[in-house]
């Protein structure tokens, strides 16, 4: 099958689509031919227009079908096989998608995916930490902007999650500091818990109060200590919003963080780890009551 036979099935996989856009057998075939059609002697140019069309219908499908398993999947997949300058610009696209469908988990999901495909394109190159904090705290910041009045949707607190965990991930690589102000911390945030009552937040009070977070975490000394005050104010916002998903997210940040420190005893970071484990089940009980 020559390029021009196998450009005309993917057109006639989109007449397919507009009475069957969840047929699972033709997003297969589909990817099928785009992979064939992309070993073949494109021209750059014309590979970008090409992987632009694809990610266009997948957008376009996803859109008239909700939860489009098959089209967001394929989309990931072409996302995987984009440079880097057109992986950006999907990163930007899909912020006015997310912006729009603040509820949907497939584009906030999406993000991630093209979050985790940046990292990977960096990683031969000797700034890849400095890249992925600066990404990360960019998507931190959008989130918290967009929760800031839309507090109680899951999908951007599960969305939430993902980027702490992206940051507990790098911290696992960076050498330990003293975790003495740490432990202050953990004790202050669970007797400011044992007392605290839902408060209702007004947008521009969570705003400002997330942006302490962020500050905390933008810091040209972003250590380890820096990563666990962080969480823990993180905790303590989540705690007090008072929804379901809010408070899941709250009692999730501390099991990582529980989690975070037991894996990194394996690196020697520190002897206050017994402590410091102390002091997080008493915030865990905290949660519990």
């Amino acid at each position: 099958m020559d390029t021009t036979a196998k450009m005309d099935e993917v057109q006639f996989t989109n007449l397919i689509f507009t009475l069957h856009p969840k047929s699972i057998d033709t997003w297969a075939y589909r990817r099928w031919l785009t992979t064939r059609l992309c070993e073949s002697h494109l021209e750059d140019n014309h590979r970008q227009m090409f992987y632009n069309e694809q990610i266009n219908v997948s957008s376009r499908l996803a859109e008239q079908k909700p939860r489009n398993y098959h089209a967001w999947s394929f989309r990931h997949w072409i996302v995987s096989r984009l440079p880097l300058d057109l992986m950006l610009v999907e990163l930007n696209s899909m912020e006015h998608w997310c912006r729009m469908h603040i509820t949907d988990h497939s584009g906030w999901n999406h993000r991630q995916h093209i979050l985790n495909e940046l990292a990977k394109k960096h990683q031969d190159t000797g700034n890849v930490e400095r890249f992925l904090q600066n990404l990360i705290l960019a998507e931190l910041k959008l989130v918290s902007e967009i929760m800031a009045s839309y507090l109680t949707h899951e999908a951007l607190w599960c969305h939430r999650r993902y980027i702490i965990h992206r940051l507990l991930k790098m911290m696992l690589q960076r050498a330990s500091s003293d975790l003495s102000f740490v432990l202050v911390v953990v004790s202050q945030v669970a007797k400011t818990l044992s007392d605290a009552k839902s408060e209702s937040f007004e947008a521009a009070a969570l705003s400002l109060s997330w942006s302490e977070t962020i500050k905390i975490l933008s810091n040209d000394n972003f250590g380890m200590s820096s990563m666990v005050h962080a969480i823990l104010k993180e905790i303590e916002i989540a705690w007090k919003c008072g929804n379901q998903f809010s408070r899941r997210y709250a009692a999730w940040c501390l099991a990582r963080l529980r989690v975070f420190f037991r894996g990194s005893r394996a690196f020697g970071v520190s002897d206050q780890d017994d402590a410091l484990e102390h002091e997080l089940s008493s915030l865990a009980s905290s949660l519990h009551e």
